[in-house]
């Protein structure tokens, strides 16, 4: 839960009403006029989404925002740079069109994938230029090797490295996470401001194994 001094909500010109990831837009308003967010040291219980569909609605939410918030806030390259510094610049980039581009590309990894199993890459890819080639072969699955480091930090971060292996299993989510992209870029031309309400109340949190493994009072007993 997001909380925000009134002041400055006024003095950013508060969020766009009509982009779809709201809180990531007026992130970015808060860095441009030179304003951090900061992490509460704090347990959230908010419910892991269960349901493939619900899921796949809630992220093409997502990503379909990121692009609408990359897009604005790059109608003035020059303006976001000086604002953002070039640290903050390409963060932004790694961020917004990284994480839209990274699920984009999932199935041309995995076409480039099995044509390199297969021996079929010479044949289809002649008229590839070499250095296109070697960039695919080399940022594609470093972006895999990425999200995965990614997760493991996080874990490591939260002293969880029991759920480590968990990780690896991520492989079987990014073909969801690649429908959802795909279906994001389609609804920027035909529904960009289409809200996909997400259904909450899935699953018992007493139940969660999560808030099971808290101290009590933590879990709130």
């Amino acid at each position: 839960m997001p909380f925000f001094r009134r002041e400055v909500l006024q003095e950013v010109g508060a969020w766009d009403a009509h982009n779809v990831t709201e809180d990531a837009e007026l992130g970015m308003r808060l860095a441009r006029f030179g304003y951090r967010c900061e992490m509460i040291d704090s347990t959230t219980f908010e419910e892991a989404n269960s349901d493939y569909r619900n899921w796949i609605g809630q992220r093409s939410r997502w990503l379909k925002g990121y692009f609408i918030t990359w897009a604005a806030h790059m109608r003035s390259p020059t303006s976001l740079l000086r604002d953002l510094g070039l640290r903050g610049f390409l963060g932004f980039q790694v961020i917004f069109l990284g994480a839209i581009t990274a699920y984009l590309a999932i199935p041309l990894f995995w076409a480039m994938t099995a044509l390199a199993v297969t021996g079929a890459a010479p044949q289809v890819l002649a008229g590839i230029p070499d250095w296109l080639w070697y960039a695919l072969v080399v940022s594609l699955p470093l972006g895999q090797i990425v999200m995965l480091g990614a997760v493991i930090l996080a874990l490591r971060g939260r002293q969880d490295m029991r759920r480590i292996p968990w990780a690896f299993t991520l492989p079987a989510y990014w073909p969801l996470g690649a429908l959802a992209a795909w279906r994001a870029v389609v609804e920027l031309f035909v529904a960009p401001y289409h809200w996909h309400k997400t259904k909450h109340g899935l699953t018992n949190a007493s139940q969660s194994p999560v808030q099971q493994d808290l101290p009590a009072r933590e879990r709130g007993e």
